[in-house]
C-alpha cells in the first residue's frame, strides 16, 4: 500500500511538472503566423466622443482600415519580424474554443491568412488575450505593458503602410 502511494505521488508530481513546462512554454507570435502567405490586417480603432453640453450621453466613434501584406515584400518582412518579437503562452482557456475575446482597450488588431481551405485569424483587443484559430492565449507572462507596447508598435508600423480601405461610423 506504501509503495502505490508512493507512485501516485511520483506520477502527479511529474504530472504537475509537465502541466506547467506546457503552459509556460513561450511560443513565438512571429512562428504562428506564416511568412509565405500574403495577410489582410484590419487595424479598428475606437473612440469614444464625451457628451456635449446639455447632452448625457457619450458616442463611439469607429475607424477601422484595411492593408495586404503580400508575402516576399519588405513590409510584410518586416510586420514578421515585429510579430517575432512578442511571444505567447497558453492559458487555462486555451484548450478549449473560443468564439471572441469580450473586451478591448480601445483598439482592435485583427490578421487573417489562408491556410488551405481555411481561414485563420489572429485577434487581441489588446487587454492581454489573444484569439488564435479559435483558441485563446496571452501575450507574454505578466502583460501589464507589454500589449499596449505591441498596440504601439503595430500603430506605428501600419502608419507607414497604405490602406487598401478605411471606414469611419
Amino acid at each position: 500500500m506504501r509503495e502505490w502511494f508512493h507512485r501516485r505521488k511520483i506520477f502527479c508530481a511529474a504530472a504537475v511538472i509537465l502541466l506547467l513546462i506546457v503552459y509556460l512554454w513561450p511560443i513565438s507570435l512571429g512562428s504562428r503566423i506564416p511568412a509565405s502567405e500574403p495577410l489582410v490586417i484590419t487595424w479598428v480603432e475606437m473612440r469614444v466622443i464625451p457628451p456635449l453640453e446639455g447632452e448625457v450621453t457619450s458616442t463611439l466613434n469607429n475607424e477601422a482600415a484595411t492593408y495586404r501584406l503580400e508575402s516576399g515584400t519588405e513590409e510584410r518582412t518586416e510586420f514578421q519580424a515585429l510579430m517575432e518579437g512578442y511571444t505567447i503562452h497558453r492559458t487555462w482557456r486555451t484548450p478549449f474554443p473560443a468564439n471572441s475575446l469580450g473586451d478591448s482597450n480601445g483598439a482592435f488588431l485583427h490578421i487573417s491568412w489562408e491556410n488551405g481551405d481555411d481561414v485563420v485569424l489572429f485577434v487581441t483587443g489588446f487587454t492581454g488575450p489573444i484569439l488564435l484559430d479559435d483558441h485563446i492565449y496571452r501575450l507574454g507572462y505578466l502583460n501589464q505593458h507589454l500589449s499596449l507596447d505591441m498596440q504601439d508598435h503595430v500603430s506605428a508600423f501600419l502608419s507607414h503602410c497604405t490602406p487598401v480601405s478605411a471606414n469611419e461610423s
